[in-house]
């Protein structure tokens, strides 16, 4: 069966062949190898994130995810909350604000102002409403 998937340039074939390595198999190191070369949407790179972050590599984990969000193609919303919420375990508020704010610019909507908001502190909540309606004009 692999060696079908292998030599099939289907997308989905290739992520059926990512996953029987890496879950039926066990064979991380070649998932790891194959998974590296096919980063290209956002999912991509939340997938490997998440597999860093299991194997206890946080911080390539982190830098993976940012790469994705630079790099990334296609829905990026579960890749930035993944982001978001390991600025907010570092107690890396500033970071994780801005990121909102990238976010919202990327894809503005009424829940992620909100959140942006409710998430800035009293002494910039203002400037932040400010900068963030000045991204939609």
């Amino acid at each position: 069966m692999l060696s079908y998937l292998e030599q099939s340039n289907s997308r989905y074939d290739q992520s059926l062949m990512l996953d029987i390595y890496r879950h039926k198999l066990g064979d991380e190191e070649t998932y790891e190898q194959m998974r590296i070369q096919q980063l290209t949407y956002g999912s991509d790179y939340l997938d490997y994130a998440l597999f860093l972050e299991q194997k206890g590599e946080k911080k390539k984990a982190l830098e993976i995810a940012e790469k994705g969000l630079r790099e990334g193609e296609g829905f990026l919303g579960a890749l930035y909350e993944y982001v978001f919420e390991q600025y907010e375990q570092m107690g890396e508020k500033e970071k994780a604000l801005q990121l909102l704010k990238q976010q919202f610019q990327h894809r503005p909507s009424y829940e992620l102002y909100k959140k942006a908001i409710a998430y800035a502190t009293p002494s910039v909540k203002e400037a932040v409403r400010e900068e963030l309606y000045a991204l939609l004009t």
